[in-house]
């Protein structure tokens, strides 16, 4: 594996004809901020198509209300010839991150990334995540330390969101007088702001 980015090879890898299906969306108070991140979401067509064909029938490692309440929100605009109106899934958003309670005007890029941690929390293939551990692997090519740190995460956070919406970035640092390089790795991506 490079360090260019790539998508994880499942099926929802193409979403074909999983196309955007363009739908209104009702402004509950002043919401536009999720209306807008929503119908990019819906433009998605690997996402759509796993929220339509995959959800169901995935095993449930722990409970999806966020989850549920976004398909079903997908599958209501994807049917409806008018508006449908987001309630259950800003409820169900509201509920991960409390800013989002109320009818206020709230930024667009947060509730993206709330959005996004939420689901993947409910989406998580992983039941028990490993323990901490050191990794050392400064004497590996950087492909080789980029695998090894993206094997390491994938132990931990691994679901559609991740396998659509997470990269890596490589950082390195090199000293003026003996030329040694050092390389460090962040998954970049979803993560809810602190």
């Amino acid at each position: 594996m490079s360090l260019s980015t790539s998508l994880k090879s499942s099926s929802v890898s193409s979403g074909k004809g999983y196309g955007y299906s363009p739908v209104g969306l009702r402004n509950i108070g002043n919401t536009c901020f999720m209306a807008s991140i929503l119908q990019c979401i819906f433009a998605t067509a690997p996402l759509t198509k796993y929220f339509l064909t995959e959800f169901n029938s995935e095993t449930k490692l722990r409970s999806r209300p966020l989850s549920s309440a976004y398909k079903d929100l997908l599958e209501s605009g994807r049917s409806s010839s008018s508006c449908v109106t987001p309630t259950d899934l800003k409820n169900q958003v509201s509920k991960v991150a409390r800013q989002f309670t109320g009818y206020g005007q709230q930024d667009a890029q947060e509730f993206l990334r709330f959005l996004l941690d939420g689901m993947h929390n409910e989406l998580n293939r992983i039941s028990t995540k490993p323990k901490y551990k050191e990794i050392n692997c400064e004497k590996e090519s950087v492909d080789q330390q980029s695998e090894t740190w993206q094997q390491y995460f994938h132990a931990r956070d691994d679901s559609i969101i991740t396998d659509l919406f997470e990269g890596q970035l490589c950082s390195s640092i090199t000293c003026n007088k003996c030329n040694h390089k050092s390389y460090t790795f962040d998954s970049v991506g979803h993560s809810k702001p602190k």
